[in-house]
């Protein structure tokens, strides 16, 4: 049976809806001054580089607003920046940014600062501990990574071709 083209149509238009209620539900959870993640596909060149993280972080600056034109949630944030050789530590920074909040996969990402049972590692410590470096906390962060597992499966793929099992046993029976 072949899928028409009003098919294909209905399935991005779901998808489209999912994502912006999405969007929505997260919008009313952002509070000023909490962290947050970004979500974002990697490019080629670093799919399989695992010191790079699938998500930004950033602190929430503003409340999300309704854009009139286009219909889109927005916030206005401030990145952090990554401390190289330190995986998982951040700074804050003071660049600002407005962001989609379609692209928010959570919005109370937890981080602790350095500790004696938290240290920055030594070869970065001096300079990280004057920035005032956090690091995401493991269940954060494991959060952020299925968060974006989840929304990639609501990814849409005409080419995709998806096989129920329990209906192929059927048939070999």
């Amino acid at each position: 049976m072949e899928k028409s083209s009003t098919d294909e149509e209905d399935v991005v238009e779901i998808r489209e809806d999912t994502l912006t209620y999405m969007a929505t539900s997260l919008a009313s959870s952002v509070e000023v001054g909490n962290i947050g993640a970004l979500g974002f596909e990697k490019d080629d060149q670093k799919k399989n580089d695992e010191t790079v993280e699938d998500y930004y972080l950033v602190e929430f600056i503003g409340k999300p607003y309704l854009e009139q034109r286009t219909g889109a949630w927005l916030v206005d944030c401030c990145w952090l920046l990554s401390v190289p050789r330190a995986r998982h530590w951040y700074t804050k920074s003071k660049q600002p940014k407005t962001v989609n909040m379609m692209h928010i996969v959570a919005t109370d990402v937890r981080m602790n600062p350095s500790s004696p049972t938290n240290m920055i590692p030594k070869s970065v410590r001096k300079r990280a501990e004057q920035q005032n470096a956090i690091k995401i906390s493991l269940e954060s962060h494991d959060f952020i990574m299925d968060e974006i597992s989840r929304r990639e499966r609501l990814e849409y793929d005409p080419s995709r071709v998806v096989v129920d099992n329990e209906s192929n046993s059927d048939i070999d029976e």
